[in-house]
């Protein structure tokens, strides 16, 4: 996997496929990263994928970095239902004038109650100023 600033992470290849229908398409044979073993994440910095290839390993998150807006984005574009689920709190804390949209919809999109009320009081709290 290579971020945005060109940081380059090993991971083993089944382990990744195995974490949604996207990357499983990605890295068959009929695409080019497939062919090459390398998936570029253009819009990630090396902070989120270090994230992320923690959360793949382990299945936890702590000290997290990179920023709220890009792991909306790499759990929204990739499908990452249970990453979302791990990443509630952090979500919760970082809501914000840029990415409340964002957030609200991913919690939607997979059921979280918990940040959805979160990103009602925001824009509440909004309407209020």
């Amino acid at each position: 996997l290579k971020s945005s600033d060109g940081t380059t992470f090993t991971i083993n290849k089944f382990l990744f496929r195995s974490q949604s229908e996207v990357f499983d398409k990605m890295c068959s044979e009929n695409f080019k990263e497939g062919q090459k073993n390398l998936i570029k994440f253009q819009n990630f910095s090396s902070e989120t994928l270090a994230t992320f290839i923690q959360y793949l390993k382990t299945g936890t998150i702590s000290g997290i970095k990179g920023s709220a807006n890009e792991m909306c984005l790499l759990v929204q574009q990739y499908e990452l239902d249970g990453l979302f689920s791990k990443l509630q709190p952090f979500f919760i804390s970082n809501i914000n004038h840029h990415n409340y949209k964002d957030i609200g919809t991913m919690a939607i999109n997979f059921d979280c109650p918990r940040v959805l009320a979160a990103v009602a009081d925001f824009t509440n709290n909004l309407s209020k100023a």
